[in-house]
This record gives structure tokens, sequence and C-alpha cells, in this order.
């Protein structure tokens, strides 16, 4: 049940000489899909908001909504590139203090591939705001030069969410990872069935 074998794997695996991510931070579940209901479940309720960067894999509003979270939606330029404007959602989340705010980089079904730096400012402003940062990156082995987002596990209030299902050809295998705190991947332990 503690999924010690696959979580050392998954720890040396993805760490290096500059992140060390210990099992302690890495959370297994039945596909990500299990993972962010289970966030959902841990970090919202009926008087909660999460906002999601759309348009977008419809199982986040669909979680969200079961946990009884009204749902801000942050709409990209669906004229131009399918991009956000991060200065306008940056004050967004300043005056509404969502719980909660996902965005899926690279983005489904888009394939917008967010910056850098974009996805640190929403790191930082949702810090600053007290909202929990969710960042999908189920279809991160897609992009031909990813940048390492290990390091913003720096920011307590972020969890980064991978699966293993797409990553290695595995469609029938449920199987995914969240990186988190410590303390939040007890909390996510503490409520997933054996």
């Amino acid at each position: 049940p503690d999924c010690l074998e696959i979580r050392e794997a998954i720890s040396k695996h993805i760490s290096n000489s500059t992140n060390k991510i210990p099992i302690d931070r890495v959370f297994v579940g039945n596909g990500s899909n299990e993972i962010l209901h289970l966030i959902s479940r841990v970090k919202l309720s009926k008087k909660s908001t999460a906002l999601i960067f759309t348009p977008t894999y419809g199982e986040y509003e669909f979680a969200f909504r079961l946990s009884g979270a009204s749902i801000i939606n942050c709409n990209a330029n669906v004229v131009g590139d399918f991009r956000w404007n991060f200065r306008e959602v940056s004050g967004l989340i300043k005056t509404r203090k969502p719980d909660v705010v996902i965005i899926c980089n690279p983005n489904n079904p888009t394939g917008m591939y967010c910056k850098r730096h974009e996805i640190v400012t929403l790191a930082k402003v949702s810090s600053h705001s007290g909202s929990m940062l969710i960042l999908d990156e189920a279809y991160i082995s897609f992009v031909a030069k990813p940048w390492n987002s290990l390091s913003l596990l720096k920011y307590s209030n972020i969890i980064i969410v991978r699966s293993m299902s797409k990553n290695y050809a595995n469609t029938a295998l449920r199987l995914g990872y969240a990186l988190a705190s410590t303390d939040f991947v007890s909390k996510l332990r503490a409520i997933q069935p054996d």
C-alpha cells in the first residue's frame, strides 16, 4: 500500500544533482485522474473556488465540482495562438484568491506549451494569494525540449502531476504520480483507498 519500490524508482529517475526529490514527496496513484480527484477532496469544499485554464481536459472541472467548488474559467486567446494573458491571470488570482489553480502544460487539447517564466509567475502569485497550483504535465514527454519544472517544488503550494501510461505507451495501465510537499503527500495518502 505504500508503493515504496515505485516511489523509490521515480525519485531516483527524476532526481539530479540540482533537484533531489525524496520519496516522501512522491505520491503514486491509479492514473492522474485519481490523483486529481484526491487533491480535490483534500483541498476543496462547497466554499472553495478553482481556477481552470481553458480550453482543457474536462476531468478537472468534473473533479472540482464533485467537491462542491465554484469554477472560474480563464479562457485562452482562441483567435490567436491559444495562449493565456498571464498578466490578466495574475490579477485574477490576486483578486479572487482561488483555493486551487490548475494548468495543463502542455495543454490538452491545444498543445500549447507555456514558457518557464509564465509558470513561475503563476507559482509566485498563487503562493502570495494562498492558492495551490497544480501543474499537470501528463503530456510532457511529447515536448521536444521541455524545461525542467522540478525546481518549482521550492514553492510549498505547487503540485506537479504526471502520467506514466502516456509516457511509456501503457494506455491500459492506470498509473500516475504527483510531486508535492511531504505534508500534502501525507494528506493524499491518508484518503487514498488501499
